[in-house]
């Protein structure tokens, strides 16, 4: 049992612990170091445009599987929908729109090919459709990591649409992961430009504070991490936290660290700070510091009581500090969340038997 815990409990030792202390982190991505914001959605399928009625198709059965098509996506019935898209299609063999949300149903059932097959149908036949090319740019980005392939396509929607402001978002996105980081600081402050009211520019900020942080102004960095906490600290902090992770992820503990502390320090979000705390005292146990480590724990259990992962490792610390009383208590509180974890039981017979020499 000795020689098991001491070799479970030694620096830098990812083994049994790693669920523990790293169960909060999201999966980590190069969108954990920038954010999507508006980059998320596909657009939903679109009703004929202003310049097509109902009225003008001649086929009344054309007009009724289309709009049939649109409810049916809506309802996520997307195989159906697909069904109804291509009989507007035969009927109506140059219907661009139907190929579009034909693309769009497909898109949702993992058709990723067909669905490409069809956006590029849907601009053959209107190579003015903007929607298309938006659509275009997601599925390369998200689906085909076409990073250059996108930013073809945002480039063809911002011609068509100069004061898109989510467009040069979603452009100033693909671009920071296509390392182009001054042209997304471009993107960005035309973003502000146009909009200065853009929904939840935070997202603006973060992104040209990370992209800053990539050429070297870290003076820049910092400005715009201050005006994204300005402009909405709670999300803000979602952002730090998720930045965190990822560094954790990467091994980049003192980074981590120094921005699980931002987060901490400047209280920008409540319902992460159990989350923050634990986080520090888990890098804080590795590197040994364990007063420190056993504080940041106490935080996160003080915020939410019955946080079993804050438990476990506050009573591994008082383990290497030889508080087996201590320990044996947190120990107890976590069997009582969790009664047949077996790890937590092992924990607990060690402490037990270290206070019993103790005793003797």
């Amino acid at each position: 049992m000795f020689k098991f815990l001491t070799r479970s409990l030694q620096k830098k030792t990812f083994s049994v612990f790693t669920a523990l202390l790293f169960c909060l982190i999201a999966s980590a991505s190069y969108s954990a170091r920038i954010s999507f914001g508006n980059f998320k959605n596909y657009n939903i399928p679109i009703n004929l445009s202003k310049d097509e009625k109902l009225s003008e198709i001649k086929s009344q059965y054309v007009a009724s599987n289309f709009v049939k098509g649109i409810n049916e996506f809506k309802n996520k019935e997307f195989k159906r929908a697909i069904q109804s898209f291509t009989q507007c299609i035969k009927l109506k063999p140059n219907h661009h729109t139907s190929y579009m949300n034909r693309g769009l149903a497909k898109l949702q059932l993992g058709n990723f090919d067909s669905a490409l097959e069809d956006f590029n149908k849907a601009i053959s036949l209107n190579p003015k459709f903007s929607q298309a090319y938006k659509n275009r740019a997601l599925l390369k980005f998200k689906h085909f990591k076409d990073l250059d392939g996108a930013i073809d396509d945002f480039d063809a929607l911002l011609r068509l649409k100069p004061n898109y402001s989510i467009g040069y978002f979603d452009r100033a996105t693909v671009k920071i992961l296509n390392r182009d980081f001054r042209g997304a600081i471009d993107d960005l402050n035309k973003v502000i430009d146009l909009n200065p009211k853009f929904d939840k520019i935070v997202y603006v900020y973060w992104n040209q504070s990370q992209a800053y942080k990539k050429l070297g102004n870290l003076s820049q960095a910092k400005k715009y991490i201050d005006l994204a906490v300005e402009s909405n600290s709670k999300l803000a902090g979602e952002l730090i936290y998720q930045l965190s992770n990822n560094q954790i992820k990467n091994n980049k503990f003192d980074e981590a660290e120094t921005n699980l502390s931002i987060l901490i320090e400047r209280n920008l979000n409540e319902k992460l700070a159990p989350k923050a705390y634990f986080q520090r005292g888990s890098i804080r146990y590795y590197e040994q510091n364990y007063n420190e480590s056993v504080l940041d724990l106490s935080k996160a259990i003080e915020l939410k009581p019955n946080y079993e992962e804050a438990l476990v490792l506050r009573g591994l610390v008082f383990l290497r500090t030889n508080n087996y009383k201590s320990a044996l208590k947190d120990f107890d509180k976590a069997l009582s969340l969790k009664p047949n974890n077996k790890e937590i039981n092992r924990y607990r017979t060690f402490a037990l038997d270290k206070i019993s020499r103790q005793e003797n």
